[in-house]
């Protein structure tokens, strides 16, 4: 009689434990999942931080900015500075590897929206990335070769950061 009791506690025994490690290993699975979930999220915020970065860069950079008197114009480009920085960044000896540093994987390009349609492209490193966030900026753009409408017009910054 005591052999059955003690065969059928050993049975209540394993069948706790057994239960025990199924709900151990669900919880885990559930954690890792919501883990998982939470890295991605992290990884989404850390793509767009990367992308405002990018995009404040560039709205700030010296390279391109119109100046007044030695004085920065802000959300204004110059359009030789442009012309010249395309010219340098597609030429034999570009400048892809000095600006990657700072703008990493990324398409940078100024449209120029009223009165024409010219298109300056500044940095074009896509790598083997595949999606894109993209930032656009209305700016002034600054012809100095031109008198109409004093020499300044309509423009969007296009910054897209591939990821």
């Amino acid at each position: 009689m005591k052999s059955r009791k003690a065969q059928l506690k050993m049975g209540e025994n394993i069948a706790i434990i057994f239960i025990f490690i199924l709900l151990v290993v669900f919880g885990m699975v559930f954690f890792f999942k919501v883990q998982t979930v939470g890295i991605k999220i992290k990884q989404q915020e850390n793509i767009e931080l990367s992308a405002i970065q990018v995009a404040q860069k560039v709205s700030f950079l010296p390279e391109l900015r119109c100046s007044s008197e030695n004085i920065p114009v802000p959300d204004c480009y110059d359009a030789l500075k442009m012309e010249y920085m395309m010219e340098v960044a597609q030429g034999p000896d570009g400048d892809e590897a000095y600006y990657y540093d700072t703008f990493k994987y990324s398409t940078i390009y100024v449209e120029e929206i009223f009165p024409g349609n010219r298109t300056w492209m500044i940095y074009d490193n896509r790598g083997d990335k595949e999606s894109k966030l993209s930032t656009q900026i209305p700016i002034s753009i600054y012809d100095p070769m031109t008198s109409t409408l004093g020499g300044y017009y309509f423009g969007i910054l296009h910054v897209g950061v591939w990821s």
